[in-house]
């Protein structure tokens, strides 16, 4: 910036976007489908009326996880168990879901519950339901945008997961599965196009977790930019 010389990369004033809380109002903003969740939280009051909206929409819910806005490799995420709370709508559902939140297990294996919501109340984050099937896969489109606005669909792959939960980063297997690797292609160009339309430069990716049913069908969900 200082000596005036253009950069091959995002603007700054752009990071947001690469936030938790900045991937899901883009992917509800430009209708891709992704998780039911709350974003924008602080506390965990936050995260409990987060989870309230949330068994609202989706009474059903077992899972959740929780992550810090600016986590990475997973390790920034926390899982809470759902199963056996009151009735959404409930006058104990509250209480419950906040005694569920000061027990919920970090994917860091080395971070306190409560170190971790210290740095949820610093940093931020989201809420989101954990998607279950009969198998789920966790693909990954890598991006690039040029400096004429164009984006090129530079590969897919499969991670490899791995931690407490299985929600870290251990490596990846180019390409991700031909059985679902076009349905994720198409979402995540949307994206890149709209983040090459801000002015966003240079590579990036869009991470999925993509669900089979018990008839065999492929359903994608987007989680991270």
């Amino acid at each position: 910036l200082s000596l005036g010389i253009p950069m091959y990369g995002a603007d700054p004033r752009l990071a947001d976007l690469g936030s938790k809380t900045g991937c899901r109002q883009l992917f509800e903003e430009l209708g891709v489908r992704c998780p039911v969740g709350a974003e924008n939280l602080h506390t965990v009051d936050d995260i409990v009326a987060g989870v309230q909206s949330m068994r609202t929409r989706r009474p059903t819910l077992t899972q959740a996880i929780v992550k810090l806005n600016e986590g990475v490799s997973g390790a920034g995420n926390a899982s809470v168990d759902l199963r056996g709370l009151p009735s959404p709508g409930t006058p104990e559902e509250a209480a419950a879901i906040t005694d569920r939140i000061l027990t919920l297990q970090p994917e860091a294996e080395d971070l306190s519950v409560e170190a971790y919501l210290t740095a949820f109340r610093t940093h931020g984050g989201i809420v989101e339901e954990r998607i279950s099937g009969i198998t789920l896969t966790s693909p990954s489109v890598q991006m690039r945008a040029l400096p004429d606005a164009s984006v090129e669909l530079l590969s897919t792959h499969d991670q490899m997961l791995g931690g407490a939960s299985g929600q870290r980063y251990l490596g990846c297997i180019f390409p991700a599965d031909s059985r679902y690797a076009a349905a994720i292609a198409e979402p995540a160009m949307t994206i890149g196009r709209h983040l090459a339309s801000l002015g966003v430069l240079g590579r990036f990716a869009v991470d999925f977790v993509v669900m089979q049913d018990d008839e065999g069908t492929w359903t994608p969900y987007a989680i991270e930019l």
